[in-house]
């Protein structure tokens, strides 16, 4: 069987993280384990439920890279190579994620959008980003 050369626009992959919250509100956020596993983590110190979360990104092709790597990479004589890996995951993540079920405090669904990119939780932030460097690696 003969492959494409090219990336399917409609392909997507899918990561499930979980989040829980200890009493004094500090994130732990993980990929996708057992409840059971996060309560015993966390034992007495847990701060309500434990939430699952699915975000959905689409498989990058050539012109994604393209735009994902712009202003995230220098070099110069002076300062050599440097790499905003903060930055190159913020654009990856705007970029990619194309749907989520994250939801507000009266279980409204939380668009997808640039804004709210920005205001995710840093540690949960991190995740993701982590994982779509491994899901797009």
């Amino acid at each position: 069987m003969r492959r494409s050369i090219f990336v399917n626009e409609n392909e997507k992959m899918k990561m499930e993280i979980v989040i829980g919250y200890s009493k004094n509100e500090n994130v732990y956020c993980e990929l996708k384990k057992d409840k059971k596993d996060i309560l015993e983590f966390l034992g007495e110190d847990i701060n309500g439920d434990i939430e699952q979360y699915t975000i959905v990104v689409k498989r990058p092709n050539f012109k994604d890279i393209t735009e994902m790597s712009k202003g995230t990479v220098s070099m110069s004589v002076d300062e050599g190579f440097n790499f905003n890996i903060a930055a190159s995951r913020m654009k990856k993540m705007k970029q990619l994620i194309i749907d989520w079920d994250f939801s507000d405090e009266n279980g409204e669904k939380i668009p997808v959008s640039d804004e709210n990119i920005e205001k995710l939780n840093p540690s949960i932030a991190s995740l993701i980003g982590q994982e779509i460097d491994q899901l797009t690696n």
